[in-house]
């Protein structure tokens, strides 16, 4: 009992270092990643269930991430109006408005998923933007990993519970004989938009300042780091378009139906939930670089295990593997990211919604390069041979961007020795 006691005693004081605004952000973004399983997993897993084909999935989630700078873009130009609580609502409903219109669709086709999806890239623009600025705002370059890694591992437990009650709830009504799959999918539906109210709901103010003076735009004359964070951005994006979707379809394929998706999604968070936060506060700043690595690496794993065996127990090798590099690599590509959108915005006088866009710009790119890739594999190859051999491809990818990393951190530690040399000599 002591024990316990002094460990929520020593949590307490490592979420005390975040401000109260800080505070309440990993509280409105701990009740979103409720809802997220249902809006990223189960909406696939609702596409496939009916259509039974990747291609179809692909369109979806292409739309989605060619509409998300679409979305950056509009939500600056919304910035001028209204507030970023304001937007960040906003997208948090828009994204519930999503599933609805994707779950009661009477039939499935490329050209409604890919209207679909592409409303569903604006909702999820108008969220993350502000989500991201909301982050920056409230945190420090000294608790940013802390942050990310603390908002990372409640995702993951949330993750947890979230696909197995999903998974459980979709399967029970045909089971025995209570309700039919399409009404559990309806119901989650409603949920999902309740759950998605509440979290921007905690955020909002009735403020009306106006956010941005400018449009947000490319940074046309970006320094040497941004422009090696760029490329960064597009070989992280590279796997974030495939994986975001090809987990949950080669559980499904390999597997069973969404009651075993739920599980193994559920079992497998787990480690990685517990991994990823207590790395989260021992981390520091000098070892965000190895940490990608590190996460990069598993990426690899991840991808020889599928390969090898296409079964039961490799599905289980490969999304223990993913999911842990996924957490690896993110909390170390946001921690990197806000500190240089914070350095640039300090060094150049532009506003930091526009490095924002202009990284999310670079990390769409990515993904949707890498959704083309897949669309592509599936025209010459059959869609077990695509799900089996794509992560082997997009591994191999991301390899070279390790030494743009490399040099990105070099970069950045020189410049910062030298500012804190010349502070000293004055």
């Amino acid at each position: 009992m002591h024990g316990l006691s002094s460990f929520l005693k020593t949590e307490q004081s490592h979420f005390r270092r975040l401000s109260t605004e800080g505070q309440k952000l990993i509280v409105s973004f701990a009740i979103y990643d409720i809802a997220d399983p249902i809006i990223g997993i189960f909406t696939n897993a609702f596409i496939w269930r009916k259509s039974q084909s990747l291609y179809f999935s692909a369109i979806f989630n292409l739309a989605v991430f060619l509409f998300l700078p679409v979305g950056f873009y509009l939500n600056g130009l919304l910035l001028k109006r209204f507030s970023v609580r304001t937007m960040y609502m906003i997208g948090c409903i828009a994204q519930g408005i999503t599933v609805i219109l994707v779950i009661f669709m009477p039939v499935v086709n490329a050209l409604s998923l890919f209207v679909f999806g592409s409303i569903a890239g604006l909702g999820a623009a108008f969220y993350w933007a502000n989500h991201n600025a909301l982050s920056l705002q409230n945190t420090r370059t000294d608790n940013r990993f802390y942050f990310s890694s603390l908002n990372n591992a409640l995702g993951t437990l949330i993750g947890i519970i979230v696909p197995f009650l999903v998974g459980f709830f979709i399967i029970s009504g045909e089971k025995y004989h209570l309700y039919s799959t399409q009404f559990a999918y309806e119901s989650l539906t409603v949920f999902t938009l309740v759950i998605l109210a509440i979290t921007g709901l905690i955020m909002y103010t009735r403020e009306k300042k106006s956010e941005l003076s400018s449009r947000p735009s490319l940074i046309i004359n970006g320094s040497r780091r941004w422009n090696l964070f760029r490329l960064f951005t597009l070989g992280y994006g590279l796997s974030g378009g495939v994986s975001i979707f090809l987990s949950t379809l080669i559980i499904l394929a390999v597997v069973g139906n969404e009651g075993a998706l739920g599980i193994v999604q559920s079992l497998l968070a787990v480690f990685s939930a517990f991994a990823t936060y207590q790395l989260g506060k021992f981390v520091s700043e000098k070892h965000q670089t190895l940490s990608f690595i590190v996460g990069l690496i598993f990426f690899v794993v991840a991808g020889v295990s599928l390969g090898l065996a296409f079964s039961f127990w490799g599905v289980v090798i490969y999304t223990a593997f993913m999911t842990l590099s996924n957490s690896l690599r993110w909390n170390s590509y946001s921690a990197i990211g806000m500190n240089l959108v914070e350095y640039e915005e300090h060094h150049s006088g532009l506003h930091h919604y526009s490095y924002i866009f202009d990284q999310e710009l670079f990390l769409n790119c990515g993904r949707v390069l890498g959704i083309l890739v897949f669309l592509g594999l599936l025209r010459i190859v059959s869609s077990e041979v695509a799900m089996r051999f794509i992560p082997h491809f997009i591994a191999g990818i991301q390899l070279p961007f390790i030494t743009v990393l490399v040099l990105l951190s070099h970069t950045l530690t020189s410049q910062k020795s030298c500012e804190k040399l010349q502070i000293a000599r004055t």
